[in-house]
């Protein structure tokens, strides 16, 4: 009996120690909203792996969804406002109005639509991901794990844009890391397999691309010998 319950105490243990009970900006409650936000954006940033695997899996998209509009919304309106300077100085230089007219109206637009932006992005390329993971054999659990991965870390790395000129090539390539270890902790899969469905769709383009140019340069020689033969 003695044994039976240290081996039931041992069982339980293992258990809470799988529980999944993060991100602390889903504990905002408790933790307080300036505390649960920078505590989930510092562990995705820089301890990706154990605040993936302390994510929540299932719980409903709105925690995650909010996270990424408040911070996304916030990187990208600031984006959007070095666009507006770069714009600025150009104008100052050129003169040229109604080109400086569109972009203020166009980068004006961004600003009042970016969390709607934001949050259609996070559906397209999370769904996307979704799929490739699919496709590869990684998706262990549902759609909304995939969604929340993206979500916490396009709305951590989105600050990133707050740098200007190379703030978003930052932002993009850590993005990429973060979310291979998210897929992998949240789904419970193989690195390969996070990355495979990462880097899916680009490969995919690129052999469309690819594709696209052979196609290309085989009807060229052929219209070229074709007008060879009339010519000669």
């Amino acid at each position: 009996m003695e044994e039976e319950s240290i081996m039931n105490e041992q069982i339980t243990d293992e258990q809470q120690a799988r529980e999944r009970t993060g991100p602390p900006w889903e504990n905002r409650e408790r933790l307080g909203f300036f505390t649960a936000i920078w505590e989930t954006m510092k562990g995705v940033l820089i301890n990706p792996g154990r605040t993936f695997a302390e994510m929540r899996t299932e719980g409903g998209i709105g925690a995650p969804i909010l996270y990424a509009i408040i911070l996304g919304g916030i990187g990208g309106i600031v984006g959007v406002i070095w666009q507006g300077l770069i714009y600025t100085l150009n104008f100052m230089v050129n003169q040229e109005i109604a080109q400086y007219a569109a972009n203020a109206t166009l980068l004006a637009l961004m600003a009042i639509f970016m969390p709607l932006i934001v949050a259609i992005g996070l559906f397209i390329s999370s769904g996307i991901a979704h799929l490739c993971l699919i496709i590869v054999g990684g998706a262990n659990k549902r759609f909304e794990a995939t969604f929340r991965v993206f979500a916490y870390t396009n709305g951590s790395v989105a600050l990133f844009q707050i740098v200007p000129f190379c703030g978003g090539i930052v932002a993009g390539i850590w993005g990429i890391v973060c979310n291979i270890i998210g897929l992998k902790e949240a789904h419970e899969t193989t690195t390969g397999k996070a990355v495979l469905a990462i880097l899916l769709p680009a490969i995919f383009l690129l052999f469309c691309c690819g594709g696209g140019i052979l196609l290309l340069l085989i009807l060229g020689i052929g219209t070229t010998g074709a007008l060879y033969e009339y010519f000669a």
